[in-house]
């Protein structure tokens, strides 16, 4: 699951205290130096759910997700083999997509629609074995 936020650091604080341990961070660019050192993602891991607290910026700049005060702030994460295949059947079956399916990192493709409720899915498949070492 994806939590779309503007105080990453914040709620990832929140679900420390929850019992969610961090395993992994990325930097961020949205901040001034002078700012101090800033996460843009922070993922969080708890009895094999995992959570990535996601600032709203990152989520339009990378994933073209528009998130403001009335738009949704959680976003649902779906593995799957084939993001491709599984996003055309969602279409047919009258998903709107948000954004098409493409390449996230070497490793990573990704693509997110609408459920019919107007709640954003993200269907994301990961490709490890395909990267050669190193990257």
């Amino acid at each position: 699951m994806h939590l779309h936020v503007h105080d990453v650091e914040g709620v990832a604080r929140f679900y420390g205290h929850l019992g969610f341990v961090e395993v992994a961070r990325h930097p961020d660019d949205l901040r001034a130096p002078e700012d101090g050192p800033v996460a843009e993602s922070v993922e969080l891991v708890l009895e094999g759910l995992s959570l990535l607290v996601l600032h709203a910026d990152l989520a339009r700049r990378s994933h073209g997700l528009a998130v403001g005060p009335s738009s949704a702030r959680i976003e649902l994460a779906v593995q799957t083999d084939d993001v491709d295949a599984r996003c055309a059947a969602l279409v047919d079956a009258g998903a709107e997509v948000v954004a098409a399916p493409r390449d996230l990192t070497r490793a990573v493709r990704g693509a997110w629609l609408r459920d019919p409720a107007g709640n954003v899915v993200q269907l994301v498949s990961t490709r490890w074995h395909d990267v050669p070492d190193g990257g």
